[in-house]
C-alpha cells in the first residue's frame, strides 16, 4: 500500500531522454537475453535502478510495489515491461528487500517472547497493517518492497531531530507516536514508512515502543539515564503525556477561536457598512463571548506550560543534587588506610571545584530568562486595554463616508439598544463580568 498523495514535482524526476521516443521505447521494452547484448542489458538495468532510487528520495517513500512504479513511470499511456526483472536484480544486490523479510529481520527477538509484538501481531496503525495485508494476501505484482538504505538514512535523520529537541529527559524523552510523527513529518511524510523507521530505531535500542494502558495508542520512549528503556510506563510519564496532549488540544482550540474571533469582527464591520445594526450588535456579542472563552483557555494553557517548565527545572536541580551525592560518595569510599593529607587535600580541592561549578550553575538557572519572565503584568493589562480601546475606536470611525452622518455612527456605538420590530437590545458590556446575558426571545439568559 502506498500513499496516493504525491508531494514532489515529476519534472524533477524524469531524465532528459524521456522525450526521446526511440530511446524510451527501447528502455520500456522487456529485457532480452543478457548474453546477447551484455552492455545494453547493464545500461538498461542501471537506468531503471537509478531512477527508482531517485524516486524514493524525491517522494520520501521507502516502500513501493511494482504496480506503483508502473503508475509513476507511465509514458504516453504505456508502462515499462521490464521492471519486474529490475526489482529482482535490486533484491539480489541488497538494494531493496521485501517488506515481510525486512520486518522479520528488524523486529526485536524479545518482542514475540514478551507478547509485545504490536507491529506484527496486532498493529495499532492502519498504515503498516495494510502494508502487511497487501504483502500476504495480494497477487505477486503488488508485493511491497523496502529501500533499505534510504529507510536507514531517514531513521538517522529522525533520531538526530529528536535528540536535538530533548531539553529535559523528564519531559522530552516520552511522547506519543503521533506527536513524534508530527515533529518529523518533513523527513518522513508517510505514516506507513514512519512506522518502519521507528522499528529500526527500536531494534537499534535508541527507543522503545510501549502500549498506553488506557488509550489505544503507541508511546515512544527514547533512551535516557533516568528510566530503563523497556520498563512499563510510570505514573510520572503518563502524567507528562497527559499534560502534553492537553497542551496540544488547547493550542488547537485557541487557534480555532482566534479565527472565529477575527471572522466575527469582520462580519460586524461589514454589517455596520450595510447599516444592519441589529446584526452587528449580535455579532459583537458573539465576539465578546468568543474572546472570554479564548482567555480562559489561554490561562489554562499557561498553567500547563508552567507545570512542564517546573518539571524541567526539577530535572536540572536533580542533576545538581547528583553532583553533591557523587562528592559525598568519594569521601565515604576512602578507607582509613587510604587517608593521607595529600590525598584528602587533593580530593577536597577537586570537590570544592565541583561544588563551585554547581553553585554557578544554580545561580545561572535561578536568573529569569530575558523575554520570558522579565515583564510587568500591569503593563500587559494596560497594553491590552489600549488595544481593545483602539479596536472600538476603529469600529466607531469605520467608513464614515458610507454612513449617513458621524452622529448616526456615534449613536450606534454608544447606544446599542435598538428598537426595531419590537426587539430590544441591551448594551454590550465593556468590562469583564462574571455573568453575561444573551437576548433570546426578549428574555435574558444568564451564562456562568
Amino acid at each position: 500500500m502506498e500513499s496516493s498523495q504525491e508531494n514532489y514535482n515529476i519534472e524533477e524526476l524524469l531524465p532528459s531522454c524521456w522525450e526521446d521516443d526511440v530511446r524510451m521505447n527501447l528502455l520500456f521494452s522487456s529485457f532480452r537475453n543478457k548474453e546477447v547484448n551484455p552492455k545494453g542489458w547493464t545500461d538498461k538495468m542501471m537506468f531503471w535502478t537509478s531512477l527508482i532510487l531517485k524516486w524514493n528520495k524525491l517522494s520520501k517513500s521507502a516502500t513501493f510495489s511494482l504496480h506503483k512504479l508502473n503508475m509513476v513511470f507511465q509514458r504516453n499511456g504505456q508502462i515499462p515491461q521490464c521492471l519486474d526483472i529490475v526489482l529482482e536484480e535490486m533484491k539480489r544486490q541488497g538494494q531493496i528487500q521485501s517488506l515481510d523479510n525486512f520486518i522479520f529481520e528488524n523486529q526485536r527477538k524479545t518482542w514475540l517472547n514478551r507478547g509485545a509484538d504490536l507491529l506484527i501481531r496486532k498493529p495499532i496503525r492502519w498504515g503498516l497493517n495494510l502494508l502487511l495485508s497487501t504483502v500476504r494476501w495480494s497477487d505477486p505484482p503488488n508485493e511491497i518492497f523496502v529501500n533499505v538504505m534510504f529507510l536507514k538514512d531517514m531513521a538517522d535523520q529522525v533520531l538526530t531531530r529528536c535528540q536535538n529537541q530533548i531539553v529535559s529527559e523528564w519531559t522530552d524523552s516520552i511522547l506519543s507516536e503521533e506527536e513524534l510523527w508530527q515533529q518529523c513529518k518533513d523527513i518522513c511524510p508517510l505514516m506507513e514508512t514512519f512506522e518502519l523507521v521507528v522499528m529500526i530505531l527500536d531494534k537499534q535500542n535508541h527507543l522503545r515502543i510501549l502500549q498506553h494502558s488506557e488509550k489505544e495508542e503507541k508511546i515512544i520512549r527514547f533512551q535516557n539515564r533516568k528510566t530503563n528503556l523497556s520498563s512499563p510506563l510510570s505514573e510520572l510519564e503518563v502524567g507528562i503525556l497527559n499534560l502534553k496532549q492537553v497542551k496540544q488540544k488547547l493550542e488547537d482550540d485557541i487557534e480555532k477561536l482566534q479565527e472565529e474571533y477575527k471572522g466575527l469582527r469582520d462580519e460586524a464591520q461589514l454589517a455596520v457598512r450595510d447599516k444592519q445594526k441589529n446584526k452587528a450588535a449580535n455579532l459583537l456579542r458573539k465576539k465578546k463571548i468568543t474572546e472570554l472563552s479564548m482567555e480562559k483557555k489561554q490561562k489554562t494553557l499557561e498553567n500547563i506550560e508552567g507545570l512542564l517548565h517546573r518539571l524541567q527545572e526539577a530535572d536540572s536541580e536533580n542533576m545538581v543534587l547528583k553532583g553533591y551525592e557523587t562528592g559525598v560518595q568519594v569521601l565515604k569510599s576512602m578507607s582509613d588506610r587510604d587517608l593521607s593529607w595529600n590525598k584528602i587535600d587533593t580530593t577536597l580541592t577537586d570537590l570544592e571545584e565541583v561544588l563551585q561549578n554547581e553553585t554557578e550553575i544554580r545561580e545561572a538557572m535561578s536568573k529569569p530568562l530575558v523575554g520570558v519572565c522579565d515583564y510587568d503584568t500591569e503593563e500587559l493589562e494596560v497594553e491590552l486595554d489600549e488595544l481593545l480601546k483602539g479596536e472600538q475606536e476603529e469600529l466607531t470611525h469605520l467608513n464614515k463616508n458610507q454612513v449617513n452622518s458621524d452622529e448616526e455612527l456615534s449613536a450606534f456605538m454608544t447606544h446599542l439598544s435598538v428598537n426595531k420590530h419590537g426587539i430590544s437590545w441591551p448594551e454590550i458590556p465593556t468590562t469583564s463580568q462574571e455573568e453575561e446575558s444573551i437576548i433570546v426571545h426578549n428574555k435574558p439568559v444568564m451564562l456562568s
